[in-house]
């Protein structure tokens, strides 16, 4: 609770005006130097150094909280809590006992979790499951299959509620009362698509999840999207794109798996070769970026999502070629 406290304190911090260059790279930056409140307020000056790109806004935050006086953000960050609270959704701030430790080692983790069901079991065993919102008959055949695997081995599959192969992947996983989590890039009060929201309720229902980096009521642009795709591939110990086209959403899931360090696992399909759909599949593959498998490969996919997670206290830092829409926000 007191990391929580201090994340959502920091988030309020960051939208008041006076406050510059403190986005959410900076606040994990502060969150992960500083155990509290009070420890962030008492840093001298040179405390503050060495955060690279984000001690300007490092600085920005704590003379704002300087200035304006702390409880005015202590006190709005508590009635979010309790908003939350209310309505029976549960949160995280990063290093909290109960913020997911997979997601915890991403660099670009968020610095405040909320979600509705559980999330018991995700650290063990993840994959993230993703693809093109319009799969042709094959790319839905090969999605359920390999999510039928993956889930009645004990694979969390994690996805995020869009139509396509987001929806065969929950679809799947529930269908074998396996466990599935779904990344929403809006606030849990607001499910999108609306066609999909009956699929939500069934996954908290069978003992999953819905989880957002976002609050109740908060009003997200199509950065969002991008951004949370981050978090699929973040709670995930592989990611398994099963098939996009060179460009969509996908890809974005995909150059964040490659910025975390995640595993990536392609399907080998013969047929349809020539389809558009499989263009970013065959390109994963040819580069050498993802793992190709077929069938007769289900149980090392199995294996790798079972695999060692990386030390929270030591996140990756992505090399230049791997930044992401989250680093370009300080």
């Amino acid at each position: 609770m007191t990391k929580l406290l201090f994340a959502r304190t920091l988030q309020f911090v960051h939208e008041n005006p006076t406050t510059q260059r403190f986005g959410a790279a900076s606040q994990l930056a502060a969150l992960r130097a500083f155990a509290s409140l009070d420890h962030f307020l008492s840093a001298s000056e040179s405390d503050l150094e060495g955060f690279g790109h984000a001690s300007a806004g490092i600085r920005s935050a704590q003379a704002t909280l300087k200035s304006v006086g702390r409880s005015v953000f202590e006190d709005a960050a508590v009635r979010s809590i309790d908003l939350h609270m209310e309505h029976e959704i549960n949160m995280a701030g990063i290093g909290d006992s109960n913020y997911p430790t997979i997601l915890a080692s991403a660099h670009d983790a968020p610095p405040v979790l909320y979600w509705k069901g559980s999330l018991s079991g995700i650290d063990l065993a993840s994959a993230a499951v993703v693809g093109t919102r319009e799969p042709t008959e094959l790319g839905i055949k090969v999605a359920e299959r390999v999510t039928a695997f993956l889930a009645q081995s004990g694979v969390s599959i994690v996805s995020g509620l869009a139509l396509g192969i987001d929806t065969v992947a929950h679809q799947e996983a529930l269908a074998h009362h396996g466990h599935t989590v779904a990344v929403l890039a809006q606030g849990l009060d607001q499910i999108s698509p609306a066609s999909n929201r009956y699929l939500a309720h069934e996954i908290v229902e069978s003992g999953g999840a819905l989880i957002s980096e976002n609050p109740m009521n908060a009003i997200v642009d199509k950065y969002e999207f991008a951004k949370r795709d981050r978090i699929q591939s973040g709670l995930s110990r592989i990611v398994v794109p099963i098939q996009t086209g060179l460009k969509g959403g996908t890809q974005n899931t995909i150059r964040f798996a490659q910025a975390q360090s995640r595993s990536l696992w392609a399907p080998n399909v013969r047929d349809e070769t020539g389809h558009e759909k499989w263009a970013g599949i065959r390109e994963l593959i040819a580069q050498k970026i993802a793992t190709p498998f077929t069938v007769d490969d289900y149980a090392q996919l199995v294996s790798a999502a079972r695999g060692a997670g990386i030390e929270p206290n030591e996140p990756p830092k992505p090399s230049s070629q791997h930044l992401t829409i989250w680093d370009a926000e300080a």
